[in-house]
């Protein structure tokens, strides 16, 4: 582990240090994409955090050791008081991430970024057509403003994500993105996975890839690029409330935004007091890959790369199987055994 970045990483989760923290500013949005999380009306249901309160919560993350912040949303932009947002984030010297769908980024929004020293943006781009973009978005032109910001954000000098989900209404997209990004000099970041909504309904993972089509995309190298497994293991926990958590719009800590348990509400309590003595912390953190049921056995085990969340989302169970996960393990198996095959022809 010789990279800076995985030993601060390694030290944050040993010592239980808060280094990476997703800020849900909001659930109001300018799209409405087919696959979305956020339940309709959830937006509507209480208070958003005031920017006081959003203000006073970035002085306990950075006494907590916070480094890594992340304002994501519904869309950011849409808060009045974003720009303050954003500034009082790099004053606390937090490296700034935002993610958005770029149809509020100007030219002057994205000169602005450059100047506050923001560290990366990403932006999501569903399809290289309007047709296919416009679809999932359900927003006729949306994907001309959004591919506008990338192109501004770029020019200004920023780094950027390019952020794309495969599902079946694109599923054909994904190498033009991968074209797409180098020619912007934007850096991909490909998802074949959908999720369900915040309350588990499964309406946002309709557009799941089928078998087939989920393994034509994990066997792609530019997607990708390394097939090894090497000794069988129990899938390791992930950093969900050792180094990591999320906060919604509305105050509430859990311990990532796919690992939706409440830990607390930084309206009622001070974040630092959430993060040492929540009950739902500590279980988390007690818990030992050995724990999850149903895996010790499976000849699968190996290939596994289980989200707790998800599992708890979508099948009711934060320590029993997931099927995605079980889904996902049948694929690299036969994708590793495939590749296997071709090293020892070519051997």
């Amino acid at each position: 582990m010789n990279n800076p970045e995985d030993r601060l990483a390694a030290y944050a989760e040993n010592n239980c240090i808060p280094l990476t923290v997703a800020a849900e500013l909001t659930y109001r949005c300018n799209q409405r994409c087919i696959h979305c999380y956020v339940v309709p009306g959830e937006e509507e249901q209480r208070p958003e955090l005031t920017t006081d309160e959003w203000l006073k919560l970035l002085d306990e993350l950075a006494l907590a050791g916070c480094l890594y912040l992340t304002y994501t949303g519904g869309e950011a932009m849409l808060r009045p008081d974003f720009w303050k947002l954003v500034q009082a984030a790099i004053e606390r010297n937090f490296a700034l991430q935002i993610f958005t769908n770029g149809l509020l980024v100007d030219e002057a929004a994205a000169r602005r970024l450059v100047e506050l020293n923001v560290l990366a943006v990403g932006v999501s781009l569903y399809g290289v057509t309007p047709e296919t973009h416009d679809r999932i978005t359900r927003l006729p032109g949306s994907f001309e403003r959004s591919l506008k910001a990338i192109r501004r954000l770029r020019q200004a000098g920023l780094t950027v994500f390019l952020k794309h989900v495969i599902m079946r209404e694109n599923k054909k997209a994904y190498p033009s993105i991968l074209r797409l990004a180098a020619e912007l000099g934007a850096i991909p970041q490909l998802d074949p996975i959908l999720v369900p909504a915040n309350d588990g309904s499964l309406g946002p993972t309709a557009g799941r890839l089928a078998d087939a089509e989920l393994a034509e995309v994990l066997g792609d190298k530019r997607v990708n690029p390394a097939l090894d497994f090497d000794g069988q293991q129990m899938p390791e926990l992930c950093s969900a409330g050792l180094s990591t958590c999320s906060i919604n719009p509305y105050g509430d800590v859990t311990p990532c935004l796919q690992l939706l348990l409440p830990a607390g509400n930084v309206r009622r309590q001070r974040f630092m007091k959430i993060w040492r003595e929540a009950p739902t912390l500590e279980l988390i953190r007690s818990l030992r890959p050995e724990d999850i049921s149903g895996c010790r056995n499976c000849k699968l085990l190996h290939y596994c790369a289980r989200c707790p969340g998800l599992a708890l989302l979508e099948d009711g169970d934060l320590l029993g199987p997931s099927r995605i996960a079980c889904r996902q393990a049948r694929i690299f198996k036969e994708l590793y055994t495939k590749e296997l095959t071709l090293r020892g022809a070519h051997e």
